[in-house]
């Protein structure tokens, strides 16, 4: 059996490749899998480029062996041997070195091993014999017509799946791939293009309503698009027409309209502000905006955008999307950028203190340079190619556009490093800045593990209490009852991460001196459970956040550290005062502190509430629920929401009813008065709270809410049972 005969001479040793050869063409079966490639993977180009780079290698042979086969380094080779997976070896000098019965496996296969001079071994390898290529024939079937042994295909069908999240470096596109956010409309056809529109004279959509009054005509846009001096805004209401202010007598106007415009006008407005009739082939926007306002964005920028093959992301940016990728130390030559330009961009020295001389020297990264990918094998356009018609995107902008000086002007692509970008992750709404030191042959950006902690998100846990104000008054609330309450739906991200976009919401912060200032909340997320360090002071206080959570300590200098890096010892940083609003209060309206709670009753009311119909009136009058009212009256304890909408809907006199009515948690009995006046008292049992007291709250179904103050004080103890009597 020649098969069997075949798997047996390789037994549990390793046969080497003239064995294998010489089995195959004995007993005329194909060469063994150890030495067949894979070269059905190779095109008939790469396959002529390989046999072309044979005569040029050079062999190294002793007492009639193949050694070595060394060839000259080129990127097309290095892929070509890496396709059929031949073991090679890259040599620093710029050399690709094929060794032993892997040299001998490739000559056998391509036809230029002679093994029939047994004397002569200059005369073991012929490359005199031209091979032809059949182009009507597979790579696999030309290797077979001058092999002198039969080549089997290794390769079959790969079945292959990722695992984890691929790795990614392109731009980021919208559908459609848009240029401009400006709408074109049903008469942006099918591409939603400028061209299809421009033939239909015009855009059907919503756009918001100016006026220029030297122009005396309406535009869409803020600056007028004729003449770019400011244009007045207008409002529109349905009865009233187009309005100067957003309120009128039917409410409150609307700040778009739908409207037809002649996109004929703003497109050759645009080509005269731009000093050219020239119009890229394809200008590409978007059915319609999705801003509340419906504003659109300046017809110019999409032509620069479309000229310069850039393409406009949802929030008006320009994104390249990377995975992210830890380095500490690298290697000049392995970023591509020369010995000089990484002095001038401050490495001096190697880790070993020695001056930078060689690309083959290592340094240490800088905590916030980058090296960006740039892998042409991988991927359709490297960073490299898109960040430079992103720079010359912006000089265009600014020239044209702006009339302001160009800020780039980079010659070539390689003048990129150096340059400044913003780096963003999901969940942040700020970009760190990070400059580029070089480009790689890969996918990823390489930074510093401290750049790819700072793009993170850093969260407390769900019973962390953080001041909030909410658009009307501050709290001090545990962020997870507040997200929850929020309850974010939108899926920003791969790991389930929810997001809800807040508006008006504040918080305490620092600024970059450490002083303590207001900071806007933009949007508040949920996301999966993650590693949590718990920190406990001296003084008992705690706190749970995620590892790279930031603290400012004070050791020697302050300095900023994740929660992770924290040592005993270390002093933490407190604010000595909040910049909240300076108001006066001479009493608390607990209706305004609790208006948005739905647990919440008013007491007390019935006997005020004089109304002249009966409560079926009152429930179809009010769209309340019969049965419902019905059972508020006979309790006398109405929800805030019905007590409002009563009392609105019969134009009652709130202040004269809450002057005696109670407020109260739903089936509690405690009931306190709306109005809580702060006079000594109320300031003095404050005071003992925040010193010796606690509060806690349950919200299940015979839910409790306690507020408790310690007193070893008996005096103490009888003032506050006084006053919790006097104003309950």
């Amino acid at each position: 059996n020649k098969h069997a005969f075949h798997g047996m001479m390789l037994g549990n040793t390793k046969m080497r490749a003239k064995q294998a050869f010489l089995i195959a063409k004995k007993l005329q079966i194909p060469l063994h899998p150890y030495y067949t490639f894979h070269w059905r993977l190779l095109s008939l180009e790469q396959l002529k480029s390989l046999i072309s780079a044979m005569p040029k290698s050079r062999i190294i042979t002793e007492e009639n062996k193949i050694l070595k086969i060394i060839f000259i380094y080129s990127p097309e080779l290095k892929l070509i041997l890496e396709n059929i997976g031949i073991p090679h070896i890259l040599m620093p000098n710029e050399y690709l070195v094929i060794e032993k019965d892997d040299a001998l496996a490739l000559l056998i296969t391509l036809g230029f091993y002679n093994d029939q001079d047994k004397d002569n071994q200059n005369n073991i390898i012929n490359f005199s014999e031209e091979k032809l290529i059949d182009e009507t024939k597979s790579t696999l079937e030309n290797i077979n017509s001058f092999s002198s042994v039969k080549i089997m295909d290794k390769s079959g069908t790969f079945v292959g799946a990722r695992m984890g999240r691929p790795e990614k470096a392109k731009m980021r596109k919208l559908n459609g791939s848009p240029q401009v956010l400006f709408p074109v409309g049903e008469e942006g056809a099918r591409l939603r293009s400028f061209q299809s529109a421009v033939e239909s004279g015009k855009i059907t959509s919503e756009f918001p309503v100016y006026f220029c009054i030297q122009c005396n005509a309406e535009t869409v846009y803020q600056l007028c698009h004729r003449c770019y001096n400011e244009a007045q805004k207008k409002y529109y209401c349905e009865d009233c027409g187009l309005i100067d202010d957003q309120q009128c007598m039917h409410g409150e106007a609307k700040t778009f309209k739908k409207q037809e415009i002649n996109i004929d006008e703003y497109l050759s407005c645009a080509l005269k502000r731009l000093h050219t009739r020239n119009v890229p082939d394809l200008i590409k926007g978007v059915r319609g905006t999705s801003n509340k306002d419906h504003i659109p964005e300046n017809l110019i920028k999409g032509i620069i955008r479309a000229k310069n093959d850039v393409f406009v992301n949802k929030d008006g940016t320009i994104r390249f999307d990377m995975s992210e990728l830890p380095m500490t130390h690298f290697k000049p030559k392995e970023v591509g950028t020369s010995v000089e330009k990484l002095i001038s961009l401050g490495y001096l020295f190697d880790i070993y203190g020695k001056p930078l001389e060689q690309d083959t020297q290592i340094l240490e990264l800088k905590v916030q340079d980058l090296v960006l990918p740039a892998s042409k094998e991988a991927l359709d356009e490297t960073s490299l190619e898109v960040l430079f018609r992103v720079a010359n995107f912006v000089d265009d902008l600014l020239e044209d556009f702006y009339k302001l000086p160009r800020y780039y002007n980079l010659k070539k692509k390689e003048d990129l490093v150096g340059q400044l970008v913003l780096a963003l992750a999901p969940h942040i709404s700020s970009g760190m800045v990070g400059r580029i030191v070089g480009f790689s042959k890969t996918q990823g950006m390489f930074a510093h593990p401290l750049f790819h902690a700072g793009l993170r998100r850093d969260c407390f846990v769900y019973d962390t209490i953080i001041p909030v104000f909410n658009g009307h008054q501050w709290n001090n609330v545990k962020i997870g009852e507040l997200i929850e309450n929020l309850n974010p739906q939108t899926i920003v991200d791969n790991f389930g991460t929810k997001e809800i976009k807040v508006q008006n919401y504040k918080t305490v912060g620092l600024d970059i001196n450490g002083k303590t200032i207001l900071v806007n909340i933009n949007n508040f997320t949920k996301h999966i459970p993650d590693k949590i360090i718990k920190i406990k002071t001296a003084t008992g206080r705690t706190s749970s956040t995620t590892l790279n959570h930031k603290f400012l300590v004070k050791n020697d200098k302050v300095d900023v550290i994740f929660a992770n890096q924290l040592q005993i010892g270390d002093l933490l940083l407190l604010p000595k005062s909040v910049p909240l609003e300076n108001k006066s209060f001479k009493e608390i309206n607990l209706l305004d502190v609790f208006s948005k709670r739905t647990d919440i009753v008013i007491r007390n009311i019935k006997t005020k509430l004089i109304l002249n119909d009966n409560l079926k009136q009152i429930s179809l009058k009010l769209n309340i629920n019969y049965g419902s009212l019905k059972n508020y009256y006979f309790r006398d304890s109405f929800p805030i929401d019905i007590f409002e909408k009563i009392v609105k809907g019969y134009n009652l006199d709130k202040d004269k009813i809450c002057k005696f009515a109670k407020i109260a948690a739903k089936r509690d009995t405690v009931n306190l008065p709306i109005k809580i006046k702060l006079d000594n008292n109320f300031l003095e049992y404050l005071g003992l709270y925040i010193a010796e007291g606690y509060s806690r709250y349950n919200n299940s179904k015979k839910g409790y809410a306690q507020v408790y103050v310690a007193a070893f004080n008996e005096e103490i103890r009888k003032k506050i049972i006084k006053f919790g009597k006097k104003i309950g």
